[in-house]
């Protein structure tokens, strides 16, 4: 059946709103066969409707933002410091959604549900990282929403590259973010664009600004940045999860990149855990 609401007998909802005068809600719906849902289970389900809010409005990493966007693009929910900073830049929301699906469509033609994926953008006179994901929370019309993660980026992470003339170049910049973490060769992301590494180099550098293994080391990079100031993973496993060959490369590529050791840029940017 096309109406997912059809197929159960009985039906549970709860709602809050969103926060004081907004029109928005949090709207959670349970749907089985079986037997009525009880007063218990009624109880859950409002506390775990309160717990997804809460989860969302308050962020502990500091600097970053949660949208979700809706499929005509409008907001459906921002958590507080991201909605005073769409307040004071009326054009952000557009102009990010206005970015947002060109790179999209040329980078993840066949994006799937769910997939998180991430993109660096120019967003009004900041550079933005974006991670995103497109979700169909039901199978009905206006079910779809964009989950959207904004952080600034900083002077040594890749430049921001939105929609390029050359598909072959969209499609490297998607499998280099997709793939960072393995450390792909020139020859394996050139071969996933059906290039030869000599050209691919040349196209990728004149494009991009800088060659495909700069980006690539810009990119693992900026990932370990985020993971030492944003988790709890100690440094060895940050080095092997962002694609570096041991703890020694990665800390002596960090210190020569980033101007100081990892520990140090942890201790430094708020995150003790070690």
């Amino acid at each position: 059946s096309s109406d997912p609401l059809g197929q159960h007998q009985h039906l549970m909802v709860h709602a809050l709103p969103a926060a004081p005068r907004q029109r928005g809600w949090w709207c959670v719906l349970f749907g089985r066969q079986s037997q009525p849902f009880t007063r218990h289970e009624q109880q859950i389900a409002a506390l775990m409707i309160r717990c997804w809010q809460v989860g969302f409005d308050h962020i502990a990493e500091r600097g970053m933002g949660r949208l979700l966007i809706g499929y005509d693009d409008r907001l459906i929910h921002a958590d507080p410091l991201t909605r005073l900073h769409l307040l004071k830049q009326g054009n952000m929301l557009k102009q990010l959604v206005q970015s947002l699906h060109p790179v999209v469509e040329q980078r993840w033609p066949r994006l799937g549900n769910s997939q998180l994926h991430d993109f660096n953008l120019d967003l009004g006179d900041r550079r933005r990282w974006v991670r995103f994901c497109r979700t169909h929370a039901v199978n009905v019309t206006g079910g779809e929403h964009w989950y959207v993660e904004l952080r600034d980026l900083a002077e040594d992470d890749p430049p921001a590259v939105g929609v390029v003339d050359d598909l072959r170049i969209a499609a490297a910049l998607a499998y280099l973010h997709d793939q960072f973490d393995k450390s792909p060769s020139l020859h394996d992301v050139a071969s996933a664009v059906q290039v030869s590494p000599f050209h691919f180099h040349r196209l990728f550098s004149r494009v991009v600004g800088i060659s495909p293994k700069q980006y690539l080391q810009r990119l693992q990079l900026q990932m370990a940045k985020w993971l030492l100031t944003s988790s709890r993973l100690q440094i060895g496993a940050i080095a092997g999860s962002t694609g570096f060959a041991s703890h020694g490369h990665f800390t002596s590529t960090f210190h020569r990149m980033v101007g100081v050791s990892p520990r140090a840029f942890r201790e430094g940017n708020g995150n003790n855990h070690h």
